[in-house]
């Protein structure tokens, strides 16, 4: 694996359901992640995803990744740049900065981003462990 490379990329697109639900199983009760009428009256155009519902979708697919890989993720950090609405498309994407053999396997360092329509939402790091192909 090149530095550049695209390791993967997923397009999700939230639904209220999903947002109302994370809401309730991280007891986040702040109601513009589920109520968009009050998400408009604090001034937002749409309910908002949650940071941590955000990470948790990139985590989710470079999980997928690597398992499917017979591998893991090591590692991931994450920084929210600008917000993401659920009438957003949410394109989440990781592309190697390194990659090198040892003696577990292949660590894989990659950029991991999430943009929201185009804007750049989410951005970070993330160490995976893959097996030598």
């Amino acid at each position: 694996m090149e530095p550049g490379t695209v390791l993967v990329t997923r397009t999700v697109q939230p639904h209220e359901i999903d947002l109302f639900l994370f809401s309730a199983i991280t007891w986040n009760p702040h109601r513009i992640h589920y109520d968009r009428d009050y998400a408009r009256i604090e001034g937002y155009p749409d309910i908002l995803v949650a940071g941590p519902h955000q990470a948790a979708l990139m985590a989710q697919m470079l999980s997928d990744y690597a398992r499917s890989r017979g591998g893991s993720v090591e590692s991931m950090a994450v920084r929210h740049r600008s917000p993401a609405y659920c009438s957003q498309v949410l394109e989440l994407a990781a592309v190697v900065t390194r990659a090198a053999v040892d003696g577990a396997g292949v660590r894989v360092e990659a950029d991991v981003t999430i943009h929201a329509s185009g804007s750049l939402a989410v951005t970070g790091t993330a160490g995976m462990l893959l097996p030598v192909a």
